[in-house]
């Protein structure tokens, strides 16, 4: 058992996160599942990158998501497969490639996004008033106190 107080919401933290990511992939892969075109997880991050930062480089992306660069060059070959994104040289370095999404991309995005958010909230339905107010409560201190820690 950890003996200190940081040491003990480090195996809090490190037991809990796992634990909710695997609960929202779970969902997600469960309601992605009747969208068309499949995006895995790992793809659906990749499109919300590209959403949040527009034009973004192969390297760029894998340093974003802390995925290496083998893996997210397949990601984006099923991803430009699906017509999701586009790719091209850059115009200034040939060497460079440039990823950013289709208009068919930003749309498979907000589908998949809109379903996700329904599947959670009807996975809330079970829980009372005040287990809602507790948990809300309780992911705004999360949300603000994980900011300070960067």
């Amino acid at each position: 058992m950890p003996a200190t107080l940081p040491e003990r919401v480090a195996e809090e933290l490190f037991t809990i996160l796992p634990l909710v990511g695997r609960g929202i992939r779970r969902r997600l892969i469960k309601t992605a599942s009747g969208l068309e075109p499949g995006i895995s997880p790992p793809q659906l991050e990749v499109l919300k990158t590209l959403q949040a930062e527009g034009r973004l480089n192969i390297t760029g992306i894998a340093e974003r998501l802390q995925i290496p660069a083998p893996q997210m060059t397949h990601l984006l070959d099923r991803l430009a497969e699906a017509g999701l994104v586009e790719r091209q040289h850059d115009e200034h370095d040939r060497r460079t490639i440039n990823i950013w999404l289709t208009a068919r991309g930003r749309n498979a995005l907000e589908k998949y996004e809109q379903a996700i958010r329904q599947a959670i909230r009807a996975s809330l339905s079970d829980l009372t008033k005040e287990e809602l107010e507790r948990l809300s409560a309780s992911l705004h201190t999360l949300y603000d106190l994980v900011g300070r820690m960067r």
